[in-house]
């Protein structure tokens, strides 16, 4: 994602890597990149993980927060990881339905136990 404090996405956000290295990422590190700064990542529709992985990584503890106005589906082979260096990381999902999120995991872990904090906002 762009290395800016705000970021808006008007409809789904999509990954479609081709295996799990491939990523989308709410940061990076390096020489192009600059330094990380806190991110707000306000996400108009749903977020769909149909291939690759998305992931946060290199943030240490600058915080990265995504807020997904839908639902989020990871499908099978796909994944959302955190790395160890990522420790302030916030996935805040806002289903369209009033009842309840879609939430699809097929993950090796439990989003939480890999520093991911899911909650659903009421």
């Amino acid at each position: 994602m762009p290395n800016l404090p705000q970021v808006t996405v008007n409809g789904d956000l999509i990954c479609n890597g081709s295996d799990a290295d491939a990523w989308l990422a709410m940061s990076w590190s390096g020489t192009d990149y600059g330094t990380i700064v806190e991110k707000t990542v306000n996400v108009k529709g749903n977020l769909i993980v149909a291939g690759g992985s998305f992931g946060f990584i290199y943030n240490g503890t600058r915080l990265q927060r995504i807020n997904i106005d839908g639902n989020v589906y990871v499908a099978p082979g796909a994944g959302i990881d955190v790395w160890n260096s990522s420790t302030n990381n916030i996935m805040s999902i806002e289903a369209q339905s009033s009842i309840t999120a879609i939430i699809q995991l097929h993950l090796p872990v439990h989003p939480v136990l890999c520093g991911l904090s899911m909650r659903k906002q009421v």
